[in-house]
């Protein structure tokens, strides 16, 4: 599933996960336009993968088109079935959405950022959009951490003993 995306300055960039395939790769969460993850595909890759698994590996998966390393993004059993995976299309899914649950409900326009409500729609309270952002958040960040483990396992990259702590950044 690798894909070009734009970036937020316009420009194509090779991703690992597109737009359509992020809703294949999480629980349903109803009508979402495929379109309005794109930049949160590309800041979760960014932001999250590369600093996470490092950025020469994170190149080597985006240029691999043997499907050579097809096991680190779709997971898996390893270690003799004794170890398991989701794999980084769900990581980066999970992470992706979280970030669009923060921002889902504003809108920026010419004059100001407007909360989106019409006639049939309620707000969610805060405290609602930060728990399932936050909740949704940490299941991408132990994905992440789960294929690292693969990642190290396998001799792909070293345990260079970078953290996931929850509701920041990776460090």
């Amino acid at each position: 599933m690798i894909s070009q995306l734009k970036n937020f300055n316009g420009m194509e960039t090779k991703t690992i996960l597109n737009d359509t395939s992020i809703i294949k790769s999480i629980r349903p969460f109803g009508n979402i336009d495929d379109k309005r993850l794109t930049p949160y595909i590309y800041e979760a890759e960014k932001e999250c993968v590369i600093n996470y698994l490092g950025a020469k590996f994170y190149k080597t998966l985006v240029e691999d088109n043997n499907n050579t390393y097809a096991n680190v993004l779709n997971g898996g059993y390893y270690n003799d079935d004794n170890n398991y995976f989701e794999g980084l299309y769900r990581a980066i899914s999970y992470l992706a959405y979280s970030r669009f649950i923060r921002n889902q409900d504003t809108t920026i326009t010419q004059m100001s950022v407007i909360d989106k409500l019409n006639d049939l729609s309620d707000k969610t309270s805060s405290d609602d959009i930060i728990r399932l952002a936050n909740d949704t958040d940490e299941l991408g960040k132990k994905y992440l951490y789960h294929t690292k483990e693969y990642c190290i396992y396998m001799k792909y990259i070293e345990d260079d003993k970078r953290t996931i702590e929850r509701n920041t950044s990776i460090n």
